[in-house]
């Protein structure tokens, strides 16, 4: 059975309090905001899937995935703290909220200022306006409203497997209805709960204009990140900073890891068809983790970025997953970025599965 909805129906029930336990990071007592938010007062309308395993909620007024997690554990995602009426922006004119949660932005900051006269920060067209929800069973599809200044318009489809799996499957599809004037991208940016710390697979690039060869990038407020003694991976320890700091790789996964061994990694499937050359930093990179002193993002860049034709579509595939904690054995990042490697290899079982029987 299939169900199409716009606000203001009501989707789903709200979902009620998550089995909170065990460290500060779960409670959410350092962190607020986080896990222990009431999201039922920012979110009113709620959609749910899951699979037995994993659970995901979806908030229509905003399009965003704002829960992710292991059933009746906590939430992974970061919720922002907003007061009721930030959804009703004639209540608030000229005010950003951040929601948290999942999103896509698609288009690159530097383009802002010509599209639409801001750099920060972003402008209701690009986030927090309503998506159309449909249900299909372990899946949903979101559709976004006509993007006009960019001539665009956005698809997720988010699909559970149905045998117990701790993945969740996210297509993000940005189709063109007209000539863009600008280049586009599936830039999906997740906030989490605030981790220990993150990992970035580290595939060697040579810089724009350079020979030199670089494992990752250190976008601002260096210091944060470190190659692990393989140079397979670059470990991101969160620094006291106010603005934040950023790391970008170009692997194909990105991991936050918290003080209890539980993961949460996000497999950028469609890595291989990234262009490795560019006039820009954000070209070099695939993946980027981005700690502030409130929460954390995963970041993925899509595949490659660039100008569509009317009738065009641009896609990426990412892939997420949970891996629980290993009986509070305390692994080192070393340890535990092997352990997501081995996690990466059969979250592409699970991806290859699914095109196969999708016929992609």
């Amino acid at each position: 059975m299939r169900s199409g909805f716009y606000l203001p129906l009501v989707l789903a029930a709200v979902l009620s309090g998550v089995g909170l336990s065990g460290c500060a990071w779960r409670d959410g007592s350092n962190l607020p905001g986080s896990a222990a938010v009431d999201y039922s007062a920012s979110f009113s309308n709620v959609a749910t899937i899951g699979n037995g395993v994993v659970t995901l909620a979806i908030s229509p007024e905003t399009g965003r995935i704002f829960r992710f997690g292991l059933k009746d554990e906590a939430n992974l995602l970061w919720v922002g703290p907003v007061p009721e009426n930030a959804l009703r922006k004639e209540a608030v004119p000229g005010k950003w909220f951040n929601f948290g949660g999942d999103k896509i932005w698609a288009l690159r900051q530097e383009y802002w200022g010509a599209a639409y006269d801001c750099y920060w920060p972003p402008v209701p067209a690009l986030e927090g306006l309503p998506w159309r929800v449909t249900l299909d069973g372990n899946g949903a599809l979101l559709e976004s409203a006509p993007m006009a200044e960019l001539g665009i318009r956005l698809t997720r489809q988010v699909h559970l497997p149905e045998e117990g799996s701790c993945c969740v499957i996210i297509r993000n599809e940005i189709e063109a209805f007209a000539d863009g004037a600008f280049p586009v991208v599936n830039w999906a940016i997740t906030q989490i709960v605030l981790p220990e710390y993150g990992l970035l697979d580290a595939s060697p690039f040579a810089a724009p204009g350079s020979s030199e060869r670089k494992l990752f990038v250190e976008i601002f407020e260096r210091g944060a990140a470190q190659p692990l003694p393989d140079e397979r991976a670059v470990l991101h320890t969160p620094v006291d900073s106010p603005d934040g700091a950023k790391t970008g790789c170009n692997g194909s996964w990105v991991a936050a890891v918290y003080p209890d061994g539980t993961a949460l990694v996000q497999y950028l499937a469609t890595s291989e068809e990234m262009p490795r050359s560019g006039d820009a930093v954000a070209d070099a990179v695939a993946v980027e983790f981005f700690t502030c002193p409130t929460y954390a993002e995963l970041e993925t860049l899509g595949g490659e970025h660039r100008r569509l034709r009317s009738g065009e579509v641009l896609r990426s595939d990412v892939v997420w997953c949970v891996i629980p904690a290993d009986g509070g054995r305390r692994m080192s990042p070393a340890e535990m970025a092997e352990k997501v490697r081995e996690t990466v290899y059969e979250m592409k079982k699970v991806y290859e599965k699914w095109r196969s029987e999708k016929n992609f």
